[in-house]
């Protein structure tokens, strides 16, 4: 059983660039997220957004949160 595909949905043009705004005020507090420096083993230099996706990527493993659409059942 696979999961189905959700269904698409029209909307017009100002709907579509609200969305839009939206998206990119989110990428750009993105860009202000925390960077760390990665350990000492790993040797290549590391561009700016690659030290913040380390940050994210390590706040995600350390997170107790399920991953975006997973839900938590009991099936037993």
């Amino acid at each position: 059983m696979g999961v189905g595909r959700p269904p698409s949905i029209k909307i017009n043009q100002d709907q579509m660039t609200r969305e839009l705004d939206k998206l990119f005020e989110k990428l750009g507090e993105q860009s202000k997220m925390a960077a760390i420096e990665p350990a000492e083993v790993i040797k290549t230099k590391l561009f700016p957004h690659q030290k913040q996706a380390l940050s994210w990527m390590i706040a995600r493993e350390n997170a107790k949160d399920l991953p975006p659409f997973w839900k938590e059942r009991n099936r037993w």
